[in-house]
């Protein structure tokens, strides 16, 4: 029960975040804005993204002793909540970026000692 309330409080203050939004911002500009976007380019890049994540998940399968032990399903996941944690630290981390500044970097092994369930329940509650 206490999860459905934390899970229903988040929603409500998310919903209430993005009518404040919607209430400042012209939806014929967003509109004219969202026409001129070339959609193939950005399939083709969200398709290269995960590409170049589940490459990543297999050199990290790769640098491991016992390789079979890991599933390149949990590598995968493991490399995104990495890119995550990355985004969610680069604005605080602005004024040292790149790879010796504190970010995701250090959640992607940290997720695959633990397996996904354990990381995926700590991030979802």
């Amino acid at each position: 029960m206490r999860s459905a309330a934390r899970t229903a409080v988040g929603i409500l203050v998310s919903a209430g975040l993005l009518l404040l939004l919607a209430r400042q911002v012209e939806v014929g500009e967003i509109r004219e804005a969202l026409g001129d976007v070339r959609w193939s380019l950005i399939a083709a890049v969200v398709v290269l993204y995960f590409v170049g994540a589940w490459l990543r998940a297999v050199r990290w399968r790769l640098l491991f002793r016992e390789p079979d032990r890991l599933a390149l399903g949990h590598l995968f996941a493991a490399t995104l909540v990495g890119y995550m944690g990355n985004n969610l630290r680069r604005p605080v981390s602005a004024k040292s970026p790149g790879p010796t500044s504190p970010g995701g970097g250090g959640i992607s092994p940290w997720g695959m000692s633990s397996g996904p369930s354990s990381w995926i329940g700590s991030w979802t509650s």
